[in-house]
């Protein structure tokens, strides 16, 4: 059903206040209305780009 809550919110995404992790999801959202196979590649990439991520998760900020 169209109109409630959950729709309200739909374009939103959560923002980890890591830019590369929010860039991967940034471009997983848009990616989502576009045709099965593209969403599927889009998911793959995402996971693909969140695993070297978490393997290199680079410097660490200032206390």
């Amino acid at each position: 059903m169209k109109g409630g809550p959950q729709d309200e919110h739909q374009d939103e995404r959560p923002v980890t206040g890591d830019p590369g992790v929010d860039r991967i999801t940034a471009d997983l959202q848009q990616a989502m209305g576009e045709d099965p196979e593209q969403v599927v590649t889009a998911l793959t990439e995402a996971h693909r780009r969140l695993q070297a991520r978490l393997s290199d998760p680079g410097p660490t900020p200032p206390q």
